[in-house]
């Protein structure tokens, strides 16, 4: 399996990946804040449909400054899917932006879980986004074993050419 995005049409991306860890274990890492936290973002995520998701980068962003003025990067949304441990969605609003939904699919394969990530509506930043995405996947296959956060602006801006803009 490649650890690489698909590229679909020309707002999608999606990444299917086996997890080092029950489907349970994967699922906390994608809805406990702490544990969010150690991949991804500070993630206040409420835990029902309907309930608000909001993610902040602070000292995860890229170079670009985030927009407005403000001091880090920041998505908000609504949960559209809360079926534990197997699909997690939400709406993803990011300044500058149009709206995207974000969807996790989580299937147990024994001690593992296949992931499948899928973010829709993209549009001209779709390249970011897959790049975003296959180093923070990287880098929560590194977390479930145990490993450290590691460089994830240098992981980010070598696998940016693998992405090029549509």
């Amino acid at each position: 399996m490649s650890t690489q995005a698909k590229l679909i049409d020309h707002d999608t991306v999606q990444f299917e990946r086996v997890l080092p860890a029950p489907i349970e274990v994967v699922w906390e890492y994608l809805t406990i804040p702490d544990r969010v936290a150690s991949w991804l973002a500070i993630a206040h995520i409420e835990p029902h449909k309907g309930g608000t998701a909001n993610l902040e980068w602070e000292g995860w962003s890229t170079e670009d400054p985030p927009p407005s003025g403000a001091t880090h990067w920041v998505a908000t949304g609504i949960v559209t899917h809360w079926d534990p441990p197997r699909k997690l969605a939400y709406t993803w609003n990011q300044s500058g932006e149009p709206e995207s939904e974000l969807t996790f699919d989580l299937t147990p394969k024994g001690d593992e879980t296949l992931l499948i990530l899928t973010h829709r509506r993209l549009g001209k930043s779709r390249h970011m986004y897959a790049a975003g995405w296959h180093a923070h996947l990287d880098l929560l296959a590194t977390r479930l074993k145990g490993g450290d956060r590691g460089d994830f602006i240098a992981q980010f801006k070598s696998l940016l050419p693998k992405y090029p803009p549509a």
